[in-house]
């Protein structure tokens, strides 16, 4: 494997090809002739560093190539363990980091002969038939290096993968596919040892009696929207065009907090690939093989963002389960710094978003992936959070996500106001004061935490939920409540429920699959609901674009059970949210009397490829100097215009 980091081991005596890479330090070799890739360094030495994908053990390992051990240097000589490390822990090497390496200086190949080649992705992308990956390392003076690091930092490469260096010992991450690694064998057990919890406790007859069933789905359909219709009516407060106009600071701020968090999606939301179901599809696959370059994905999220190059800080765009994808950028319209972190659309994303256990937090609890994932953000931005805000303190962190991204914001701003980010005593004398300040946006909010800690972020967190997003009521608690459901539905389980009437049979009665499913004595997950104050978008006979959705405040039990829903994942869809609460915000700043000003900075919220109309017109109705029509107006009080239905109760 890589080498241990310096100060783990005591370094031997140098080598005589130690003493001979210390005299080819400041000289032009062309001794980089071999290497294949192109390379040159005047000032410094090449060296190479190695790996091959091993299957049996899912890992990668030190590999020999070309018939000499897998340090090498320039001229073919053998590079010793011992030298690396005495030349790492003397800080005389540096990784190189650039536009065709991963985050921590990894070139990924199919096979050795063709890492000097390009193609499409970079070769700082793995794809899933990768077996072998090299990392090179530049032999400089000591203060040629600080000076590179120094440079290499924060902001450095604007326009490409932003990322800082960290002496190529920082974790091992990419886009698209790539062989699993142990951290994503570590989500497959957790997600295996879910199902065996909380499926496992049915037994056979259970499972048959819904398979058998093809129907049960759409039967509960019906079911599903009287229960919504219901519980919006009665739980849920309706937002009013004077509410509306009384909240314009707040509306105004998750607009643009929705547009950081579609920005993270980077190039497959610029190209369109997220816009509808089918297009997600195609744009998750296309991500998959490796179609855009982390130039392509900055140069996307500064055009969704409408920010400028040198706002774009920090970007991470490699992926690992618990490691997403994220952005740290100024908003300076408003004296924000923000970190947006990508939702889920790398098949990785997927095993955070399932690896669902819950974890203790803050005095209650919270989504072990999610949880995670936030504190690898942190520990990869923090450093440059601090440098940031100390440089700026006028300025406030904002979090921002959509979907898993929502979940790892509000996780990171709940670690950061709660000191759960800390390390040690000596980290708290450098936070800036508005580290405990943080606020966060949580666009399409999973169900994240336990509700009394959901309900305690309420003065400094955001959730948004569209319709009957799907993700917004999934939870294990949930779905386990749902195949229940679905059970209890099932045409074979309703005939031996009706023969137990008639005849008395207790054998499977409805009271004993419930007993059996959770009774006491019986595993039942933690309840969770999403965090913070939630702004429900009411989506029934509302088309995306053709005014502003109907609004509510709602609260967290509101989700506490799974709706089936034709729309619950078109209600998903990033693109949808994104231009709901800009008409919302809109909408608002008419009610304040803001008007003109609210339309001048309209454009700011939504992309130019989701309006329809085109230049100069709006989805609200009408051109940008004209007024907005009666579709972009929020319903009265008590005009939801839908009946009240109370079959809805889960019994």
């Amino acid at each position: 494997m890589s080498p241990a980091a310096p100060g783990t081991r005591r370094a031997s005596a140098p080598s005589a090809f130690g003493e001979w890479s210390r005299r080819a330090i400041g000289r032009h070799s062309a001794l980089f002739a071999h290497c294949g890739c192109g390379c040159e360094a005047g000032g410094g030495v090449m060296i190479f560093e190695h790996e091959r994908w091993s299957g049996d053990r899912r890992g990668w390992e030190p590999s020999a190539e070309a018939g000499v051990p897998w340090f090498v240097g320039t001229d073919g000589r053998p590079l010793t363990e011992d030298d690396f490390r005495m030349l790492l822990e003397a800080k005389e090497i540096l990784c190189v980091i650039d536009t065709d390496t991963d985050a921590v200086g990894w070139s990924y190949g199919t096979i050795p002969s063709r890492m000097g080649t390009g193609r499409p992705s970079g070769r700082g992308s793995p794809l899933p038939l990768d077996t072998v990956r090299r990392r090179r390392w530049l032999m400089m003076k000591a203060a040629t290096i600080a000076a590179a690091t120094a440079a290499a930092t924060v902001g450095a490469g604007r326009g490409g993968s932003s990322a800082e260096v960290d002496g190529g010992r920082g974790r091992r991450m990419s886009i698209g596919g790539g062989p699993m690694d142990d951290s994503d064998w570590e989500a497959v057990r957790k997600i295996l040892q879910l199902l065996q919890t909380y499926m496992g406790k049915r037994n056979a007859t259970d499972w048959v009696s819904v398979a058998m069933d093809p129907t049960i789905g759409f039967r509960l359909l019906k079911q599903h929207s009287k229960a919504y219709n219901h519980s919006l009516e009665a739980a849920c407060s309706l937002i009013t065009p004077r509410d509306a106009g009384e909240h314009v600071d707040l509306l105004s701020n998750v607009a643009r907090a929705a547009c950081f968090a579609c920005a993270a999606y980077g190039a497959p939301m610029a190209s369109g690939r997220l816009d509808t179901i089918g297009a997600f599809c195609g744009g998750a696959a296309a991500h998959f093989i490796g179609t855009w370059t982390h130039a392509q994905n900055s140069d996307a999220f500064v055009r969704i963002a409408r920010i400028t190059q040198e706002d774009l800080l920090l970007a991470s765009w490699t992926e690992r389960t618990f490691e997403p994808a994220f952005c740290l950028a100024w908003a300076h319209e408003r004296r924000w710094l923000v970190l947006s972190v990508r939702g889920t659309v790398d098949w990785r994303a997927v095993l955070t978003d399932v690896a669902a256990h819950p974890a203790p937090v803050g005095g209650g609890f919270a989504h072990e992936g999610m949880l995670r994932a936030a504190r690898t953000v942190l520990e990869r931005a923090l450093p440059s959070i601090r440098r940031l805000l100390h440089e700026r303190p006028d300025y406030s962190l904002v979090c921002a996500g959509h979907s898993l991204g929502a979940g790892v914001a509000v996780l990171a701003a709940l670690l950061l106001r709660s000191g759960g980010h800390v390390t040690d005593s000596a980290d708290v004398t450098e936070d800036p004061p508005a580290l405990r300040e943080t606020t966060a946006y949580a666009i399409a909010a999973p169900p994240l935490l336990s509700p009394k800690l959901a309900e305690e972020c309420q003065p400094w967190a955001v959730s948004v939920v569209r319709g009957r997003d799907f993700i917004s009521r999934l939870s294990v608690f949930q779905v386990d409540r749902l195949v229940f459901e679905l059970t209890q539905a099932s045409a074979a389980k309703k005939a031996k429920d009706w023969f137990s009437n008639a005849f008395g049979w207790t054998e499977d009665s409805a009271k004993k699959r419930y007993e059996r499913n959770f009774g006491d004595g019986k595993e039942v997950a933690e309840l969770l609901s999403p965090p913070g104050r939630i702004l429900h978008l009411d989506t029934r006979g509302h088309k995306c674009g053709q005014g502003a959705p109907a609004a509510y405040w709602a609260p967290g039990d509101f989700y506490h059970r799974y709706l089936l829903s034709t729309s619950m994942v078109a209600d998903h869809l990033p693109k949808a949210y994104h231009i709901d609460v800009a008409l919302l915000a809109s909408v608002a700043g008419q009610e304040a009397s803001k008007h003109q000003q609210t339309l001048a900075c309209f454009e700011d919220f939504i992309l130019p490829s989701f309006v329809e109309e085109g230049p100069g017109t709006f989805a609200l109705g009408g051109p940008m100097d004209g007024g907005a029509s009666e579709t972009a107006s929020l319903p009265t009080e008590g005009g939801g215009g839908h009946e009240a239905d109370d079959d809805s109760a889960w019994e």
